[in-house]
């Protein structure tokens, strides 16, 4: 049965993990930066409609009611996507809205924020009323218009992510090669040398992790010379030792 080659690369390995972990480590990180970055922007934009609301609902009741269709841009909250309506709060009769604010009712909540559907369309909405509790002002903005901000600014803030994710690959990439170096070196001196230098390898400049196998490698050389050594010696004395007999019987030939 053959026996399968399972070597791998031990730069590649390094590479594959360290690859890995630092896409996942960039993964976990878009995904906690777009929830974090959606939640605030939800907060700021909850708090500019709320203050947006309070702008109208600090007027008091008659200057409201005065207001006049021509006065609408002015009132107009901080885009045009954000609309509003202006009831009687004691016969719930529409005073005034936006051009773009439909006729009905956004919510029937009287305080503070809800959510609305209305014709195809969803709303953030913040209600209030003034001073008198005279009349109810509802602010929505359009959570279509919303999502796209919020898409908008959240792709904003991973772009620097998404362009840095090649940076850290490349840089991965760089430190493992500088880290694998010393032993690509000493590879290549192992391959260079000629089959009985048995001189020992140096262990200066090598990490510290390979130093325990060139120390092996060392002690290694030292015995496989021991027993060349030995090896000639008895080589040498075998010689020696077959001289007499061989010129013994030269002499009687």
């Amino acid at each position: 049965m053959p026996v399968r080659d399972v070597s791998v690369s031990l730069r590649r390995r390094l590479l594959v993990g360290l690859l890995g972990v630092t896409a996942l480590a960039w993964l976990a990180a878009t995904v906690a930066t777009s929830v974090d970055v959606h939640r605030d922007i939800d907060r700021l934009l909850d708090a500019h409609l709320r203050h947006s609301a309070r702008l109208l609902i600090g007027q008091s009741a008659h200057e409201i009611i005065e207001i006049s269709p021509e006065d609408l841009d002015e009132l107009s909250v901080y885009d045009q996507f954000v609309v509003f309506q202006i009831w009687d709060a004691d016969s719930g009769q529409l005073l005034l809205r936006s051009p773009e604010a439909p006729p009905r009712r956004f919510s029937p909540v009287a305080q503070g924020f809800s959510d609305a559907a209305i014709e195809g369309r969803r709303w953030r909405v913040f209600s209030g009323t003034d001073r008198e509790r005279r009349v109810l002002i509802q602010v929505a903005e359009d959570e279509a218009a919303r999502t796209r901000l919020v898409r908008r600014l959240t792709l904003n803030t991973l772009i620097p992510l998404v362009a840095l994710l090649p940076v850290l690959g490349l840089l991965v990439a760089w430190i493992v090669r500088r880290a694998t170096r010393p032993l690509v070196r000493l590879g290549d001196e192992l391959a260079a040398r000629r089959a009985a230098d048995l001189q020992p390898l140096p262990e200066h400049g090598v990490p510290l992790e390979v130093q325990p196998f060139i120390r092996r490698l060392n002690e290694l050389f030292t015995r496989i010379g021991t027993l060349l050594d030995s090896e000639r010696r008895f080589t040498s004395h075998a010689a020696h030792e077959l001289r007499t007999p061989v010129a013994a019987v030269r002499a009687q030939a």
